[in-house]
């Protein structure tokens, strides 16, 4: 949504298209290079993100009606990156989150600088199967290792908490001040999770921040402070 309400929205489609929605209807179309995975809008630049199949993250500024220059992930030491499958951008101190496929990082960037502040590496060897760590040799491929991928991001309007998605089945929990995960859920089923967010408001839940995530057979309310599901 590009409003507070329902009348201005854009969606990015499957076919690398790009639309812009009034209350009337279709109002514009425009198309990315890539094929998108995510998509999200930076109130205060008036910039439209989209994550794609690459290391671009691609930037539309709405207020110009025309393409910025994009951001290009690096990931660590100069590595190929397959892609992006999420972006989260925090309310408090607008932050950008990047969702990493194939390395298991999220890259944290400055929108002021358009430069990454910070870089969050998952624990590969707590979430994947023993033994699946083990990188092949170079120019084998023999299916021994497997990749650790982040699908979904939502960060807590506090600034400081986020939860990440992974394709492993897990939801970690952060304090962005620290490296490590205050918890980390399983929902029990191996399946990437499409979908995390927190749960606020309420008399008994104000300020405990529950969280919801969900993969394509379930969907999990937790307690942050629990490893057991409330629902």
């Amino acid at each position: 949504m590009l409003s507070d309400d329902w009348t201005k929205s854009i969606h990015l489609q499957c076919d690398r298209s790009v639309e812009l929605h009034t209350q009337g209807g279709f109002h514009y179309r425009t198309r990315i290079p890539r094929f998108g995975r995510a998509l999200a809008y930076h109130f205060p630049t008036c910039d439209a993100l989209f994550a794609a199949s690459g290391p671009e993250i691609f930037r539309l500024n709405l207020d110009q009606g025309r393409f910025m220059n994009p951001l290009l992930l690096q990931g660590e030491g100069g590595e190929d990156i397959a892609g992006v499958n999420a972006i989260d951008i925090n309310s408090a101190h607008q932050l950008f989150g990047f969702g990493v496929e194939g390395n298991g990082t999220v890259e944290l960037w400055d929108p002021r600088s358009r430069a990454r502040v910070g870089i969050l590496r998952l624990p590969k060897d707590r979430l994947l199967p023993m033994g699946t760590v083990v990188p092949a040799l170079p120019g084998v491929e023999d299916g021994s290792s497997q990749s650790l991928s982040v699908t979904a991001i939502s960060s807590r309007p506090d600034g400081l908490s986020y939860a990440v998605g992974t394709s492993s089945g897990h939801t970690l929990l952060y304090d962005i001040r620290s490296a490590r995960p205050l918890a980390i859920k399983d929902q029990g089923y191996g399946l990437p999770v499409k979908n995390v967010s927190w749960i606020e408001g309420g008399s008994r839940i104000a300020g405990d921040g529950l969280v919801l995530s969900a993969d394509k057979k379930v969907i999990k309310i937790w307690d942050r402070n629990s490893v057991c599901p409330l629902l």
